[in-house]
């Protein structure tokens, strides 16, 4: 997203402001490109780059959940969730979106010596389908106080007795 002085008069001056959205990319190298368009016939357009390191605020461990499998099968997945070295948090709730087909357990766990979390999410549901929800969790974070999980859930209908493959 940029803004800009509109018109700069020739030998004048303007202000260009860009805001680089950063999330998904914690702890990588990100660099973006913008291009400022002028009517000068030597520089008709010119790149400016933005280049940076994002700091890793937390580490979600995968980042989101996917249920499937056969109905009546037990379908559960953790999450890891590690708050960033320089962004301590605690989380103070936890919630889902819906909640109809998923239930959730979360713990306090210790890693690489440093407080995180272990998020447990198991399926529900007892019918063939697909469902998607969400987990949020609040933490006491002034940088990140709320943390969105995506949970997907596919069920098929289980295979009779009589025809399961043969090994």
């Amino acid at each position: 997203m940029a803004s800009f002085t509109r018109s700069i008069p020739a030998g004048g001056e303007g202000a260009i402001s860009i805001k680089v959205y950063t999330k998904h990319y914690g702890g990588q190298h990100l660099t973006k490109t913008a291009s400022v368009y002028t009517n000068d016939p030597a520089s008709k357009i010119i790149p400016l780059t933005i280049t940076g390191q994002v700091e890793q605020v937390v580490s979600i461990v995968p980042n989101q959940v996917r249920l499937s499998g056969p109905v009546g099968t037990e379908l559960a997945q953790t999450v890891r969730i590690i708050p960033g070295e320089k962004y301590p948090f605690a989380i103070t709730g936890v919630r889902a979106n819906q909640g109809k087909e998923i239930a959730f357990d979360l713990k306090e766990i210790t890693h690489d010596g440093r407080p995180a979390y272990q998020l447990t999410v198991t399926n529900t549901r007892q019918v063939p389908g697909t469902y998607i929800d969400f987990i949020y969790l609040k933490t006491d974070s002034a940088t990140n106080p709320d943390i969105k999980i995506r949970v997907q859930g596919t069920l098929v209908s289980p295979v009779p007795p009589d025809q399961e493959p043969l090994l």
